[in-house]
């Protein structure tokens, strides 16, 4: 009986995984463009039952080119 020979492919694997960590490692990840924003702060004192039931939210959209589009909806916080 003959014995088959076959290419051992499990130092393949190794090599290709460990290629594979480096190149993610070494990678520059991107970041996408980062808008600032002063976001304003809020005094716990001055926040009313009312204002916490009864709140608004905002989406907006900004495209590359700069236009935005802004939908608001009002919504009621369910406790």
């Amino acid at each position: 009986m003959k014995k088959v020979e076959s290419m051992n492919v499990v130092p393949f694997i190794d090599i290709m995984l460990v290629l594979l960590v480096i190149v993610l490692t070494t990678a520059s990840f991107v970041q996408t463009s980062k808008l600032p924003i002063s976001i304003p702060q809020v005094d716990k004192d001055s926040t009313d039952s009312k204002d916490v039931l009864d709140k608004k939210q905002v989406t907006i959209a900004i495209s590359n080119k700069g236009s935005f589009i802004l939908t608001i909806k009002k919504s009621a916080l369910k406790i």
